[in-house]
């Protein structure tokens, strides 16, 4: 049975191209009214609709909703004249118009992208001092002993959350790909373009994640730089999910930003409309203490 949910929330969100591109097989091989009567709704020309319509009532003729559409486009018709038009009209071979397809980044446009990239964390990376001198002086100590020592009084005294030790009985620091299974402890918004990065401290065992909206054929640079002088093997600690809570590694190149892989910037192109997220996973001698996440949208 065709699930034709992702084709009405297509619709729901205005994206007909992704509308046209999952029916275009499902016509092709299982054409059904619905599915006609889903094209049709594609559709950009009042025409073409007016043809899936009618496509659709062939295989249907009590189809409610496309003999409701069909009514709305042209209106009350006498049968002679739906008979007439019906026998005039051509037949369809191609109802749904080849999708336009997004021109692939050349390796220069990509090496163009990862120096603006590069550039902003310069500017991040002179933030990060700011930050640190803004923090409140009675945090100033236990920040000093590291983040770590916070959370385990936090964790002893029973006031917070303690870290995640194991995933399924299995201890994390057998997990190279813990930031995949962790639950988040703290989610956030983060905006494309804003002035000023997103920053926090990470302790060992905690996942930070942050969400942001993107639409398909979109393009945007996220980057995330740890301050600390331990901080080592980022990229590994760090995921990219798509909106359907999926790795979006093959869609999102990641490259170290700095020697010795404290930071990572990503490049991706996206490639399903929703919300999309960042999750950042804290482990110990690599991904810890205090760092920023910056969101720049390319296109």
């Amino acid at each position: 049975m065709v699930d034709y949910t992702p084709i009405y929330t297509a619709l729901e969100n205005d994206d007909k191209a992704t509308a046209r591109r999952l029916l275009r097989s499902i016509l092709k091989q299982a054409p059904t009214a619905e599915a006609w009567y889903l094209a049709a709704r594609a559709m950009e020309e009042k025409e073409k609709s007016i043809q899936c319509l009618r496509k659709a009532l062939e295989l249907d003729a009590l189809h409610t909703q496309a003999n409701r559409l069909l009514f709305q486009l042209e209106g009350a018709k006498s049968l002679s004249e739906l008979e007439r038009e019906r026998a005039q009209s051509s037949p369809i071979t191609e109802p749904l118009p080849p999708l336009p397809r997004k021109p692939r980044m050349t390796s220069t446009d990509r090496q163009s992208a990862r120096r603006r990239a590069r550039r902003r964390m310069w500017n991040i990376v002179a933030i990060i001092g700011a930050i640190l001198l803004a923090l409140a002086s009675g945090w100033f100590l236990m920040f000093a002993l590291g983040v770590g020592f916070v959370t385990d009084i936090m964790c002893t005294i029973d006031i917070g959350t303690c870290p995640l030790e194991s995933i399924d009985g299995t201890p994390i620091d057998t997990l190279p790909d813990a930031v995949f299974y962790a639950t988040p402890d703290v989610i956030r918004e983060l905006e494309s373009g804003s002035s000023m990065p997103t920053s926090d401290m990470l302790a060992h065992g905690f996942t930070h994640e942050y969400e942001f909206q993107a639409r398909a054929g979109e393009e945007y640079a996220i980057m995330v730089q740890f301050a600390s002088p331990n901080a080592m093997q980022v990229r590994r600690n760090v995921a990219i999910l798509d909106s359907a809570g999926f790795d979006a590694g093959d869609a999102c190149q990641g490259d170290p930003l700095f020697a010795g892989d404290t930071g990572v910037a990503f490049i991706c192109g996206i490639y399903r409309t929703g919300t999309w997220k960042v999750r950042i996973f804290g482990r110990e001698g690599e991904s810890t203490g205090t760092y920023v996440v910056l969101l720049e949208r390319l296109n």
